[in-house]
């Protein structure tokens, strides 16, 4: 997903890390500039339904894989600038060198508000079960096989 403006322009991205298999998210034009939150090697299993969700807020910002933080930056000045970014794109990003995704989105969700841990595994808990989720399902240099059942 990649919320901005164009390559490097005001951008909110939440993408696989060049051709890795770890999850990453960086934002531009921050009040302390840009930053970017790398996940660890295996954070994506090729046809593992996953669950990833970004928060930021007036302390930090967090990145998690089915409700565990795998990466965090602490801070005042990581909260994006309040603008216009007109381009909002699901399954590729401005960056001509990222391939397209491969896979299954169940749900996207973006809120204007920084959610908290237990409103945060409220939505995971939901998307196991079947119910309202924000699941994303990866498939990474894999050709696409129908969803399984959530767990």
């Amino acid at each position: 997903m990649d919320i901005g403006s164009g390559a490097g322009a005001n951008n909110i991205l939440i993408a696989r890390f060049s051709t890795t298999s770890r999850l990453a998210t960086t934002v531009f034009s921050t009040a302390g500039g840009s930053y970017t939150l790398l996940g660890p090697s295996g954070s994506f299993v090729p046809g593992v339904w996953a669950h990833v969700s970004l928060t930021i807020g007036r302390s930090g910002a967090t990145l998690r894989l089915n409700d565990v933080a795998i990466a965090s930056k602490l801070g005042n000045n990581l909260m994006p600038r309040v603008l216009d970014r007109s381009r909002f794109l699901v399954g590729k990003s401005w960056w001509t060198v990222d391939a397209m995704y491969l896979g299954y989105m169940r749900d996207l969700r973006v809120y204007v508000v920084d959610l908290s841990d237990a409103q945060l595994t409220t939505i995971y808990d939901g998307s196991r079960s079947g119910g309202p989720g924000g699941e994303l399902g990866v498939c990474f240099d894999t050709p696409p096989a129908p969803p399984p059942s959530p767990p």
